[in-house]
């Protein structure tokens, strides 16, 4: 059974949503302060949360937002405000909301909300995980698409929506090593950093290239020539 959790300053809006959501027969508690929201949410199980953006004060909804995912609670959230500036959504977004809906509250449109989201997770299966021992022969090729951003006689700079972690070994194939006249398949590279770009779902990772005299001074030679 459904079970909602929502926070709002409003008597006004409390009452609706409370009055929409008893008509649907959906079990629920409200909250008129972040700090009994907060508790309340600690303390018992809910389906889902809906949560206004200001309540005691502006923007106080996004901080609730970013504690909740903070701490490892991953109950879906449902932002519902009468801002509809397409920067406050996308940060309660970013935050790690689910889904967001303006006020004045549509009924239909919020019990259609709260069942996509809420029937989404109940659907989610959790498989048995197997550990795989560390014997010869278990590893694996992942290839992911990303593109050259720039590049120097000792790193080679990527784009793409795929995180690295610090000193993994990264093999390139590419046709972009033709240019440089490289004729190795495959050439190794050890991620020196990985950063998030910002306001963006993409990485530039940083490869360092090995300490190869032929390969650098291949480097350095087109370096030179597209000067």
């Amino acid at each position: 059974m459904k079970k909602i959790l929502f926070v709002d300053d409003s008597e006004i809006q409390r009452k609706l949503i409370s009055r929409i959501l008893t008509k649907e027969k959906v079990e629920h508690v409200s909250c008129e302060t972040v700090s009994d929201f907060i508790s309340e949410a600690e303390n018992k199980k809910y389906s889902a949360y809906i949560i206004d953006l200001n309540i005691e004060k502006p923007g106080d909804g996004q901080l609730i937002i970013q504690t909740l995912r903070k701490v490892g609670d991953q109950t879906p959230i449902i932002v519902a405000s009468s801002s509809i500036e397409d920067s406050a959504i996308k940060k309660a977004i970013n935050n790690g909301a689910n889904d967001y809906i303006c006020k004045p509250i549509d009924r239909s449109l919020l019990i259609s909300k709260i069942s996509n989201i809420v029937d989404s997770v109940e659907r989610r299966v959790t498989l048995p995980v197997f550990r795989i021992p560390n014997i010869p022969g278990n590893d694996c090729q992942v290839r992911f698409k990303t593109r050259v951003r720039s590049i120097s006689e000792r790193e080679l700079i990527l784009k793409s929506r795929t995180y690295f972690y610090k000193n993994s070994k990264v093999s390139i194939d590419s046709k972009f090593f033709d240019l440089i006249g490289i004729e190795r398949d495959l050439i190794e590279l050890k991620v020196d950093r990985c950063v998030k770009i910002k306001d963006s779902n993409e990485y530039l990772t940083v490869l360092s290239f090995p300490l190869d005299d032929e390969l650098l001074s291949k480097i350095r030679f087109y370096l030179s020539s597209v000067e």
